[in-house]
């Protein structure tokens, strides 16, 4: 089971990379950037002979291509549950703050699955500074890099975020 934990990330959310750069009230931010996680298992519940439900934490930074970005180096700190079917089949879903360097927040709320070509994820709540009443999301194609309880991931992340 633990080897569908990194694809669940989305993280998101997932998940969720903001170019932000000078960003202001307003404008229109292409959250174009890759994300590299570290996955911890967290827990696992069997549902019955070949059904679990997994509680994973990932933890992750942001790199954009825009070095100057406020998000480029973001912290980004993400929890989710996996339901991995006996079938093969499993849905994710859950939650990742993000930590700019200014150190304002938002939470991004992801879902994925083995029938979806890529995640998706959306603003949920903008907590601090430039991310309140924000709106937007977009998708994460994540690729495995190590496998296992403590596997790496990279997500690469399209999208845009509107500030309000």
């Amino acid at each position: 089971m633990h080897r569908l934990m990194p694809i669940a990330i989305f993280a998101v959310v997932a998940s969720t990379a903001l170019c932000l750069g000078q960003a202001t009230a307003g404008d229109t931010v292409s959250m174009e950037s890759a994300q590299y996680y570290i996955q911890d298992h967290a827990g696992m519940i069997e549902m019955e002979d070949g059904h679990s439900i997994i509680f994973a934490r990932w933890y992750g930074t942001q790199v954009n291509e825009d070095a100057s970005s406020v998000m480029h180096h973001a912290k980004l700190d993400c929890a989710g549950m996996i339901d991995a079917r006996p079938d093969g089949s499993w849905d994710a879903n859950g939650y990742c703050m993000h930590t700019d360097r200014d150190g304002d927040q938002w939470v991004g709320k992801w879902r994925n699955g083995s029938a979806m070509e890529a995640a998706v994820y959306e603003i949920y709540n903008g907590v601090t500074g430039k991310y309140v009443g924000a709106s937007g999301g977009g998708t994460a194609k994540c690729t495995d890099l190590v496998t296992g309880s403590r596997g790496n991931t990279v997500c690469d992340i399209t999208g845009e975020i509107a500030l309000k």
